[in-house]
C-alpha cells in the first residue's frame, strides 16, 4: 500500500493539469494588463467631447491625432517583439506598460494640436510591441494545441474593456466637470493611466519569462512544458530574411484581412462617444454606458474564425487550425439600452444588467468557440 502511495506521490502531470495551472497562473494577469493598455488607447475617444471646445480643436485634428498613434506602434511594434524575446517578457511587458502610462497621463497637458499629435505618436511608440509581444509570451508556455484557448482568454480583455472603460470614462467626465483644479478631459488621462502603471510595476512580481523560471511549477512540469515546445519550434517553418518574408502572400492575406478589421474597430472606438452625443444625449455618464455595448462584436463574428498568429498558414492540415482563434466574440449587442437608459434610475439599471449581461454571453462563447476547436483537434 505504502508503494503505491509512494508511486502516485511522483507520477508526472498529466499535460492537461499543468497547462490548466499555467493558464490560472498567467492569464488572468495578462488579461488585465491589456484591458489596460486598450484603456488607454481609447480614452481618448471620451476626452474628445470636452477636449475638442476647451482647447478650440477641430475634429479633423482630433481624427489625425488619434490616428498618428498608430503610425508609433506600426514603426517600432516589429523592433519592440525583437527586444522582448532577447531581454524576456518581464523586463520589456513592464517597460511598455509604464512608459505608456506616463504617456498617456501627459497628454492632459496638451494645448496645440502639434502637442496632440506628439502626445499621440509617443503613446504608439510606448505601447507598440504590447499584444504581439504577449502573442510571442504565451508561445513560450503553450504548444500550439493549446495556444487558441490562451488567445481566446487574451481577448476577453476587449468586450471588457467597452463595460469598464465607457462608464468609468463617463463618470470621470461627469464627476470632475466642474473641478477647479483641472478640466474633467484632464482627469480622465490621468485617472485611466493609473492601471496601467501599476500593472506595469506588478509584472515585476508577478511575470515569469520562462516555465524553466517558475517556481510554481514541479521539475517534471517544467520537463513536460519545455520538451513539447522545443520539439515544436524544431517543426516551425522559419523566414531567414525581410524579403522571404515580404514574399508570403498569406503574410499579405492575414494583412488584409486585419486591415479590415481594425478599420472597424477603431473607427468604432474613437468615434462612437461623439456619435451618441450628436444623436442628442448630452449626459456623458450616460453617453458611457451607453458606448459599453459593444456593438462592434456582433458584426465581427460573421467573419467567423479569424486568424490571430503570423504564422497561422505557414503549415497544412490540423497544424493550420491550431494558429488560429476558432471564434471571434459572438453574440448581439442589446439595443433596448439605448431606450431604457433615458428612463431614469430603473431603466438605467436595466441597461447597465443588460451590458454586463452581454459582456458575459460574448465572453463565455468566444471562449467555448475556442473551446471546440480543441476537441475537434484532439479527435
Amino acid at each position: 500500500m505504502s508503494h503505491i502511495s509512494e508511486t502516485l506521490l511522483v507520477a508526472p502531470a498529466a499535460p492537461a493539469d499543468v497547462y490548466r495551472k499555467i493558464s490560472w497562473r498567467i492569464m488572468p494577469f495578462i488579461v488585465l494588463c491589456y484591458l489596460c493598455g486598450y484603456l488607454d488607447r481609447v480614452n481618448v475617444g471620451f476626452a474628445k467631447l470636452q477636449m475638442l471646445n476647451d482647447l478650440h480643436m477641430s475634429d479633423a485634428v482630433y481624427g489625425l491625432g488619434a490616428g498618428i498613434f498608430f503610425i508609433g506602434y506600426f514603426i517600432f511594434e516589429v523592433p519592440s517583439n525583437l527586444i522582448l524575446h532577447r531581454v524576456g517578457a518581464r523586463l520589456w511587458i513592464a517597460r511598455i506598460m509604464i512608459t505608456w502610462a506616463i504617456i498617456s497621463a501627459l497628454t492632459l497637458l496638451v494645448k496645440t494640436p502639434l502637442q496632440f499629435y506628439t502626445a499621440r505618436f509617443f503613446l504608439g511608440v510606448a505601447e507598440a510591441g504590447f499584444s504581439p509581444g504577449i502573442m510571442l509570451y504565451l508561445t513560450y508556455w503553450f504548444p500550439a494545441r493549446k495556444r487558441g484557448f490562451a488567445l481566446g482568454v487574451y481577448y476577453i480583455a476587449i468586450p471588457l474593456s467597452g463595460v469598464v472603460g465607457g462608464p468609468l470614462s463617463g463618470w470621470v467626465l461627469s464627476s470632475f466637470s466642474h473641478s477647479t483644479v483641472m478640466a474633467g478631459w484632464q482627469w480622465l488621462f490621468l485617472i485611466e493611466a493609473l492601471p496601467a502603471l501599476v500593472c506595469g510595476i506588478a509584472v515585476f512580481a508577478l511575470m515569469v519569462d520562462r516555465p524553466a523560471q517558475a517556481e510554481w511549477l514541479t521539475e517534471n512540469e517544467k520537463a513536460l512544458v519545455t520538451s513539447e515546445i522545443e520539439r515544436e519550434d524544431a517543426e516551425k517553418t522559419t523566414h531567414h530574411n525581410l524579403g522571404a518574408i515580404l514574399s508570403d502572400r498569406h503574410i499579405w492575406k492575414l494583412c488584409a484581412v486585419y486591415f479590415c478589421q481594425i478599420i472597424g474597430l477603431y473607427g468604432i472606438s474613437f468615434w462612437l462617444p461623439s456619435i451618441i452625443k450628436d444623436s442628442g444625449l448630452s449626459d456623458v455618464s450616460t453617453i458611457g454606458w451607453l458606448s459599453a455595448i459593444p456593438r462592434d462584436r456582433a458584426d465581427r463574428n460573421e467573419l467567423g474564425p479569424l486568424p490571430l498568429a503570423p504564422d497561422a498558414f505557414f503549415r497544412s492540415g490540423r497544424d493550420r487550425c491550431d494558429r488560429v482563434c476558432c471564434e471571434w466574440l459572438c453574440g448581439s449587442p442589446p439595443h433596448a439600452c439605448c431606450d431604457l437608459a433615458e428612463r431614469g434610475s430603473r431603466g438605467h439599471l436595466v441597461g447597465v444588467v443588460s451590458v454586463l449581461e452581454h459582456s458575459v454571453v460574448v465572453s463565455c462563447r468566444h471562449l467555448r468557440g475556442c473551446w471546440n476547436c480543441g476537441d475537434q483537434l484532439r479527435r
